[in-house]
């Protein structure tokens, strides 16, 4: 019989693409997979065995800051429940490193917590992998929604654009002309956004696709 390979079952987790922290049941910080560690501009070894409301506080600079509130509620309930519970979309400030300037940066999140009990059906591989693919699941209708709606904006673009063309065409004053010069600088700024915007979903779909151009290079003389 064939001996199987070991596996570094921790190894495997810090390397998984998505943002996952394990807690022990005072909170503390006990595992963090890389990615989270690169959206949350932290370094293991600073945060292993750290309570998550040190490592993460409130921005003191925003009196209407529930972070931590809201956190701590839902990892209470998880507790208590022993059930995942999905929150809605939490402003939650995270603190710059020292040599990228300190203070808070903006950020917004939506965490899923999980239980993660001895004995239960469900091993925590098993959870990873499910929340694996409701991420992906939730990656894909974000794409679809973003493909669908930049096509939807050109249609009307495309009309306000024309119009406000034929009206810089017209026999107009100095200054009507100069409000439908306005209108078209808008409207190809907007295009663009919306091409960026579509680009950027056929990217994350993997559907993008490169075609090879001649580029003229100007002489450096």
């Amino acid at each position: 019989m064939e001996k199987l390979a070991q596996v570094d079952f921790r190894a495997l987790f810090e390397a998984a693409p998505g943002l996952y922290l394990v807690l022990d049941p005072e909170l503390r910080i006990v595992a963090a997979s890389d990615a989270y560690l690169k959206a949350t501009m932290t370094r293991r070894e600073a945060i292993m065995g750290r309570g998550i409301f040190d490592v993460f506080p409130d921005n003191p600079e925003d009196p209407e800051a529930s972070g931590v509130r809201n956190l701590s509620a839902s990892l209470e309930q998880v507790r208590e429940k022993r059930v995942p519970d999905t929150m809605a979309v939490q402003k939650y400030d995270i603190q710059r490193p020292d040599e990228e300037g300190g203070g808070f940066e903006e950020r917004y999140w939506s965490p899923k917590n999980i239980p993660v009990i001895d004995g239960a059906e469900s091993s925590p591989t098993q959870e990873l992998q499910k929340l694996n693919k409701e991420l992906q699941a939730a990656a894909q209708t974000k794409n679809e929604f973003l493909s669908r709606m930049s096509h939807e904006l050109r249609t009307p673009l495309a009309a306000i654009m024309g119009f406000s063309e034929l009206l810089g065409m017209a026999d107009l004053d100095e200054r009507e002309r100069e409000w439908a010069a306005t209108i078209l600088k808008a409207g190809q700024h907007l295009l663009r956004l919306v091409d960026d915007v579509l680009a950027i979903s056929r990217i994350e779909a993997r559907e993008l696709s490169f075609s090879v151009e001649p580029v003229p290079i100007a002489s450096s003389q």
